[in-house]
């Protein structure tokens, strides 16, 4: 048996019996015991059901301090996973930009040592190509 505390006094929640069948249970005990008056059974059952009442509404109550509770920290944890998940989509970018860079710089010295190396050659056979292109010109 526990003992809960209403606006109404206390009340004694049998946890195998609902509130009405404990009314219930208390007008049979009644009648068979012989008891006198029928208001007392009346006035008892209505103070069980008053306590019922001010249960359900304290658990409604209740109820909507843990919903508001559960908004907040469903909130808090999405905020928290949202900003885990911009700040590794800006490391991953950040490594993506070096990765880029230096592909491209890599590149880009490869393309310079070509050109470099065209260069040279054309300067060693520049005369060469220039005859055999007159060549081919007079051939025709």
């Amino acid at each position: 048996m526990t003992k809960i505390s209403t606006e109404y006094g206390y009340f004694f929640h049998i946890s195998s019996l609902t509130f009405r069948e404990k009314g219930l249970e208390y007008y049979q005990r009644l009648r068979i015991t012989g008891g006198k008056n029928m208001d007392s059974i009346v006035k008892k059952l209505s103070e069980i059901e008053s306590a019922a009442a001010a249960i359900v509404r304290h658990a409604e109550e209740q109820k909507e301090v843990l919903d508001h509770e559960f908004r907040e920290k469903r909130n808090q944890f999405d905020e928290e996973l949202e900003k885990k998940t911009m700040e590794k989509i800006n490391e991953i970018r950040s490594e993506l930009e070096k990765t880029t860079s230096s592909l491209l710089d890599e590149q880009s010295g490869e393309n310079n040592d070509s050109i470099a190396l065209l260069k040279q050659q054309y300067e060693i056979n520049h005369t060469k190509y220039a005859k055999d292109i007159l060549k081919r010109i007079t051939e025709v």
